[in-house]
């Protein structure tokens, strides 16, 4: 009867080696998987991040591209406005030398000569306000573009630093992998090894050994993951235990888990989790007090609110100001309700001590009553001359 009995252990004790055996060859299978797989894994990251530096390195190169064209544009705007001055000069010249012909009575055939030249200049002042319209709808345009690739360049980066992100993740899952390889490598190692005791003399003197793991613990193995321990079995000099993970049954060999610690007990209370959780908008609006406390904004002379004049646009208020180069980008709401950004060099700031009325009548009617003075004047001429 003893002699049965102890050839029943053996025979379940060798069964039970087998068995961790298989599942250690198993685990280390899966490992081979994860490696490969990892592997795959950031290679295509490392393609994702060297498309991500082209995207980037197109997009900053179309934001130069763009600034350089408004500048251009600026430059373009700037010699339309003192086209425009000449041929109003012109105008007013022109207009000039016809009154003063008419008030000395000079010849018929002079002073039609005179009003010709007149209407010479006119048609150049008009010419010169239309290139400088189109020069300013240019400028906005080449403004906007560079709005536009800005933001294209923003994204492009903050796509790099997500792929970069990605990529360090993907070095560091594939390191984690080859280290769960070669532990599971070691593991198919050590259980065929320990199957080699079985039968020794050392197994009786062992039994008497305390269990690893109890029944309903918590463990975690390198592969498999986390589980909860059913039995342990004494297998030689190592213990071979049965674990229910989330895959299923596994039998391993107690090195090569870990007893996870009991989470159970729930932590007192603080007197921070007693306080009212601050809401996201609550957080932003603290945030940007804080950097606008840091933060000096550059407005220049041009802070929000400033009135400021325009030759063409007339009178505006600033709305929003930022450097550009050396001067600034304003942002301008003009009296007629139009919002127009235009840099600083193209207008003045409005000056209450001085008669801005008068010299802007001045200009009116050089621009624009000149024509209706011609007529005048050719009416005039007609009476004359009848």
């Amino acid at each position: 009867m003893p002699v049965e009995a102890t050839e029943y252990v053996a025979e379940a004790t060798e069964e039970v080696v087998l068995d961790t055996i298989q599942d250690a060859v198993n685990a280390e299978t899966i490992a081979q998987e994860k490696v490969e797989s990892a592997s795959e894994a950031e290679e295509v990251a490392a393609e994702a991040v060297v498309e991500a530096v082209n995207t980037e390195a197109e997009a900053v190169e179309a934001y130069a591209d763009a600034v350089k064209e408004e500048a251009q544009a600026a430059e373009a705007v700037v010699e339309a406005v003192e086209a425009e001055d000449v041929a109003t000069e012109a105008v007013v010249e022109a207009t000039e030398q016809v009154t003063e012909l008419i008030e000395k009575e000079a010849d018929e055939s002079e002073i039609q000569e005179a009003i010709t030249e007149l209407k010479e200049s006119v048609e150049k002042q008009e010419e010169a306000e239309g290139v400088l319209a189109e020069a300013v709808v240019v400028e906005e345009t080449a403004a906007e573009e560079v709005e536009i690739t800005s933001t294209t360049e923003k994204e492009a980066a903050a796509v790099l630093e997500k792929a970069i992100v990605t990529g360090e993740k993907a070095s560091v899952d594939l390191e984690e992998a080859i280290t769960q390889e070669e532990e599971a490598e070691e593991e198919v190692k050590e259980t065929i090894e320990a199957s080699k005791e079985l039968g020794t003399d050392d197994d009786e003197a062992d039994t008497g050994s305390d269990e690893p793991f109890l029944k309903g613990d918590n463990v975690t193995h390198g592969v498999y993951g986390n589980g909860t321990v059913l039995q342990a079995t004494k297998a030689g000099k190592h213990w071979s235990v049965e674990v229910d993970f989330e895959e299923g049954k596994r039998r391993i060999l107690g090195t090569f888990l870990t007893l996870n610690e009991d989470k159970t007990t729930t932590p007192e209370p603080s007197e921070e989790s007693f306080k009212k959780p601050e809401s996201e908008e609550e957080k932003e609006d603290e945030i940007a007090k804080i950097v606008a406390d840091v933060v000096e904004v550059d407005y220049g002379a041009y802070s929000p609110g400033t009135k400021v004049t325009h030759g063409i646009f007339g009178k505006g208020e600033v709305k929003d100001s930022k450097p550009k180069g050396d001067n600034y980008k304003l942002e301008i709401e003009f009296e007629d309700g139009s919002m127009r950004n235009l840099l600083s060099t193209f207008v003045d700031i409005f000056d209450k001590d001085k008669d801005v009325s008068e010299t802007t009548n001045e200009v009116a009617e050089a621009v624009v009553a000149e024509p209706v003075e011609t007529k005048t004047i050719e009416e005039v001429v007609e009476a004359e001359a009848t």
